[in-house]
């Protein structure tokens, strides 16, 4: 982007969303973490083709598709060392998903075959989750998964599309609820 910038400044390039993009380092930094790997994923599609996602910073203006290209699969298909290939160990009654390699959230059935209980306060945690819908309806605990369910320690800290409901865990926090596709 600094070289980008500094070809438009020099006028050896006539970039329109430069100007737009001045303030991207401090909202990049605030963003969760599922949001700004989205973020990168849609920088790399917008070099190769034009996309509708994140449109005040991206604009089309060459054609990149065979510098990115290994870079767009790794992002598109993942890797084993990134959040959205993570590690599940099952076990009777949850699995632990490894986001990280150190730290395994907890998953378990709710209180119907159809809720699953996400053991995480951290709303980026709840969100990688929720991108692990498809593999998690593969074990057989989770298959019939239809909602998703965690506690939240205060209303900032709700996750997209979840809503509050009236019941509230042992220790008193919150419970959120999200219907799931």
């Amino acid at each position: 982007m600094q070289a980008m910038r500094k070809a438009v400044d020099e006028g050896r390039e006539k970039k329109t969303k430069i100007l737009l993009r001045k303030t991207l380092a401090q909202d990049f930094a605030s963003w969760p973490i599922s949001k700004q790997f989205e973020f990168v994923k849609t920088l790399i599609k917008y070099s190769c083709e034009d996309q509708d996602a994140f449109g005040e910073y991206f604009a089309n203006d060459r054609n990149m598709k065979e510098t990115y290209k290994p870079l767009l699969g790794l992002l598109c298909y993942g890797d084993e060392n990134r959040r959205l290939n993570p590690e599940f160990s099952i076990k009777p009654d949850k699995v632990d998903v490894f986001l990280s390699k150190n730290e395994p959230t907890s998953l378990y059935r709710g209180a119907f075959p159809n809720l699953l209980w996400i053991d995480s306060t951290k709303k980026s945690i709840i969100e990688d989750i929720l991108l692990q819908v498809d593999k998690l309806r593969k074990i057989e605990l989770f298959k019939w998964i239809n909602k998703a369910q965690a506690p939240v320690n205060s209303l900032s800290d709700i996750p997209q599309n979840f809503g509050l409901i009236r019941y509230c865990t042992r220790n008193g926090l919150r419970i959120i609820e999200r219907t799931l596709r």
